[in-house]
């Protein structure tokens, strides 16, 4: 069975309807165990085999559980908010400034942090999945979509209408589009460049460079 995390409150070793106090939980398919112990609110659980992440606090700090220590990623006084995790991977979204508009992308990848966005745009959505990481962020034409593949970042969509919500699992990616009538679902698929063929017959196909072709279900 899987593992999963919940919150709850304590209050005199018993669960309570407070929302003063959240805990976080893991499951792991034969025991319980409490992986936070405090006074402030530990929320928004996420997990991925044994990776646990979550916030804390009301300017929320983001903390990840590796299945035997916890590390505290984030140490400001911004709101840190929306962790999510794939194989390790943590990305979160950070306020930065204090202005509503100005949210940037944060990924942390085992061993260190890396900002992913760096402008005066709203980026949110964010989703990870592996290596791979997509976002929207909203230019004045609308939002977009955009993706970080472990190496660098590539905008998937650049037109008049807005694109919300993405979701990756390996290298396909999904959204959401407003058309001007209703929503659609757009997916984009990598394929190979030409020069990929070559380095798959060397052996080297993890160097290849991928373009991304972008289909609409309607």
């Amino acid at each position: 069975m899987d593992s999963l995390t919940c919150r709850g409150t304590l209050h005199g070793g018993k669960v309570s309807p407070s929302v003063d106090q959240y805990e976080v939980f893991l499951f792991d398919g034969m025991t319980t165990t409490q992986l936070t112990d405090d006074n402030v609110r530990d929320r928004r659980p996420e997990i991925s085999g044994d990776t646990v992440v979550w916030g804390q606090g009301y300017e929320t700090e983001i903390f990840v559980y590796h299945g035997t220590t916890t590390t505290q990623l984030t140490t400001n006084s911004i709101d840190n908010g929306d962790p999510r995790v794939s194989e390790g991977n943590v990305v979160w979204q950070s306020q930065l400034g204090g202005a509503p508009q100005d949210r940037e992308i944060f990924l942390y990848d085992g061993q260190t942090t890396i900002q992913l966005t760096d402008n005066d745009r709203i980026d949110q959505d964010h989703q990870v999945s592996g290596n791979n990481v997509v976002w929207a962020s909203l230019f004045p034409s609308g939002f977009e979509i955009l993706l970080y593949d472990g190496q660098s970042v590539t905008q998937l969509t650049d037109n008049n209408m807005d694109e919300w919500y993405p979701q990756v699992h390996g290298n396909n990616i999904v959204w959401q589009g407003w058309d001007g009538h209703d929503f659609e679902i757009f997916m984009a698929t990598p394929i190979p460049e030409p020069s990929t063929c070559a380095l798959a017959s060397l052996g080297l196909l993890g160097l290849g460079i991928f373009r991304w072709q972008r289909r609409r279900f309607c």
